[in-house]
């Protein structure tokens, strides 16, 4: 693996957590809409 290859894993990676705490904030907030 290249040091190219790493970082664009890596980017890969940061952009799907960030997607995946996209997704979890979304259901919180929908449960908390819901509870109150």
């Amino acid at each position: 693996q290249t040091t190219k290859d790493n970082v664009e894993i890596a980017n890969e990676s940061a952009i799907i957590s960030s997607t995946v705490s996209d997704i979890a904030n979304n259901i919180l907030e929908d449960i908390k809409k819901k509870r109150f």
